[in-house]
């Protein structure tokens, strides 16, 4: 079976309530009181569309499939392209697929690409200087009890990269993720902005909303100025920061809305930090 819909137009509202009208197209029902035996095969789903949502405005084109088994639903992505047209021209394509039974839920494959420059992220920050292509891709595979998740953002300068793990079989959720970034460049992402680079390198656990985070490392050498610190903290409160800062020229730190400091400065530090105390020895 094939389902194909071109030129439509989908414009979406909230109403009163807070409530989409879109939802009043669907009759509320009881849940069946046991499994249905009917199935639907849409071996091709071809959809263009334009649609609105207060300042959000753009076209969709979707390729894909579906199959409805009773109460298991698996759906594929082959192609994915949307425009918005504003508030921001961006694009975003993607492909990969889902299943849906009962209360399960697993993604295949799933992968998002996000795209446009900074120009047009001005109209979102306004007063902002941000310049040069922005990429954000995302990724996610596997059932909800052992989801993996990637999410790598491009700055005109470098990479960020943050790879996870969620367990929802567990209650309160348990998660654990990775970050790395590599050749960030302020100067490249933001007008006026001083040369620089960043990098880091950190792991972070927990479940629900505690965790720790261990800062492997944090080194950054932008205006002159170069820091690297390394320690961990947790969300009771409790941290442990050794960091080493040197600077040949303070003033320089004018750059980044650092006024009134001058001179240079070589130093080590350490600080821990509890839920009663702090403490900094440098």
């Amino acid at each position: 079976t094939e389902l194909k819909a071109e030129g439509a137009w989908v414009h979406a509202r909230a109403l009163r309530d807070g409530t989409l009208n879109l939802a009043r197209l669907i009759k509320p029902s009881e849940p069946p009181s046991s499994p249905s035996a009917y199935q639907v095969r849409l071996g091709r789903v071809w959809v263009d569309l334009e649609a609105r949502y207060q300042t959000l405005h753009g076209l969709l084109h979707l390729e894909g499939h579906a199959t409805i088994a009773g109460g298991k639903v698996d759906a594929g992505i082959e192609k994915l392209e949307v425009r918005t047209l504003s508030p921001l021209i961006a694009t975003l394509a993607g492909k990969g697929g889902a299943t849906i039974d009962g209360g399960a839920i697993a993604a295949h494959q799933i992968a998002l690409a996000l795209a446009t420059d900074g120009a047009e992220l001005r109209k979102l920050v306004p007063g902002g200087a941000l310049r040069g292509n922005w990429r954000v891709e995302i990724t996610a595979n596997g059932p909800a009890e052992a989801l993996a998740l990637g999410v790598v953002a491009r700055p005109p300068a470098g990479r960020f990269g943050l790879d996870a793990r969620l367990r929802t079989g567990v209650d309160p959720i348990a998660w654990s993720a990775t970050v790395k970034a590599r050749g960030i460049d302020p100067a490249a992402a933001v007008a006026g902005a001083p040369r620089g680079t960043v990098r880091l390198d950190a792991r972070a656990r927990g479940r629900g909303r505690d965790g720790t985070l261990d800062l492997g490392g944090l080194v950054a050498s932008i205006a002159g100025t170069r820091i690297d610190a390394h320690g961990t903290v947790d969300t009771t409160g409790h941290g442990r920061i050794l960091a080493d800062l040197a600077s040949r020229d303070l003033s320089r730190l004018g750059a980044l809305g650092v006024k009134g400091v001058a001179g240079s400065v070589t130093a080590r530090a350490r600080v821990e930090h509890t839920r009663t105390h702090l403490h900094v020895d440098a």
